[in-house]
């Protein structure tokens, strides 16, 4: 088992006094939620013959932090709290602990790690 540790913030346009010490002076924890589910699922050969998927889950963010306990491996994330933001793929590794912003984000193809995980619009606006 990881426990991952999450901490998301969100832009904000004035400084906000009593935000915690990981925000920037110009950050506030960010309100939502993070939707967890394995990337793997099991075949169960049975009379019904089925694939059986893994269960989702969603954590709430208090505070714009979480500590998420998942088994190692590939898992789909969302995050709640981005308007129109897509689910990532990411691998989390077989450690004690792991930052989220640390966790290598990959291609659903490949399995590898993705060649450029920035979105397009992050690069086209800082080209």
């Amino acid at each position: 088992m990881t426990t991952v540790l999450v901490r998301l913030a969100v832009p904000s346009p004035v400084e906000v006094a009593g935000r915690p010490a990981w925000c920037g002076p110009d950050e506030v924890p960010a309100v939502g939620k993070l939707e967890w589910q394995p990337y793997a699922h099991e075949h169960a050969e049975t009379p019904q013959d089925r694939t059986v998927l893994a269960a989702a889950f969603a954590v709430p963010l208090v505070a714009g932090e979480v500590s998420v306990d998942v088994e190692p491996g590939y898992w789909w994330v969302r995050e709640g709290i981005i308007s129109g933001r897509q689910r990532r793929l990411v691998l989390v590794p077989d450690a004690p602990t792991a930052d989220y912003g640390a966790l290598v984000q990959v291609d659903p193809a490949t399995l590898e790690p993705s060649v450029d995980a920035v979105p397009a619009w992050t690069a086209a606006t800082a080209a």
